[in-house]
């Protein structure tokens, strides 16, 4: 995956028509309860999904870091709400990044064609760094970008975000890090209350992270470019120095 894989995922905002069949016009994920208010779809999901992201490694064999893993784990978190868990994304996707908002930009995820190379390019790169050879901050640093390039790309129909998330606990046991999956759980839904890393949700920090390396990017091509380092992505560095012990 190349570097100016964070530009061409910058598009201005889609038509307001766009449409995908995975979404009820609230723009709630079409469900095996029918429900379409967004509310009460999430907060049946938070219900539902947090025990089983609590119990995951005890119910999902870990064997190797690959597209089939991360599948398994969504249809283990999702499958009791929605038809489509555990199902690799075959329309196109895009979300306006909300937090770090700039008028008339959204990040376009993966193309479905592209999903499977750039995801496995992702999960290859995460399973072979050697970790314990880096220092302390480029730890943190690599292990955000890499799961932030998994969100970016939004390879699941439903269900990214949590099951990036199960994917890093299922990860750091086998490394025998220490994870306090509690705390990252909660930060799951936290509603959006201010700049800091107190008030935003996992989503927001991973669209902190693209944001990072877009403007990093464009200041690679621009000079005159402002842009500010490390920039939104230190919320999910920081998050993950706090939860996430690696030896």
């Amino acid at each position: 995956m190349s570097y100016s894989f964070y530009s061409c995922y910058a598009v201005r905002t889609p038509d307001p028509s766009f449409n995908n069949p995975h979404r009820y016009n609230s723009g709630a994920a079409v469900n095996k309860y029918g429900i379409e208010a967004l509310d009460l779809l999430q907060s049946v999901q938070t219900n539902q999904v947090k025990p089983r992201l609590e119990a995951l490694h005890d119910h999902i064999q870990f064997s190797e870091v690959n597209t089939s893993l991360l599948k398994n784990i969504n249809q283990y978190l999702f499958a009791q709400i929605y038809g489509m868990a555990g199902k690799i994304r075959t329309n196109n996707a895009w979300v306006l990044p909300e937090k770090f908002f700039i008028p008339g930009l959204a990040v376009r995820h993966s193309d479905p064609k592209e999903i499977n190379p750039e995801l496995k390019a992702v999960l290859c790169e995460l399973k072979k760094t050697d970790w314990a050879k880096l220092p302390k901050d480029e730890q943190y640093e690599k292990l955000a970008i890499l799961l932030a390039k998994i969100w970016i790309i939004h390879p699941l129909i439903v269900g990214n975000t949590e099951t990036i998330l199960g994917l890093l606990d299922l990860f750091c046991h086998q490394k025998g890090w220490n994870i306090n999956m509690t705390a990252l759980i909660n930060l799951l839904n936290r509603p959006i209350i201010s700049e800091t890393t107190e008030g935003l949700c996992l989503r927001d920090m991973m669209v902190g992270v693209w944001l990072s390396l877009y403007d990093e990017q464009e200041a690679q091509k621009d000079p005159s470019y402002n842009c500010e380092v490390p920039g939104p992505k230190k919320y999910l560095i920081d998050t993950l120095k706090e939860n996430v012990e690696i030896k």
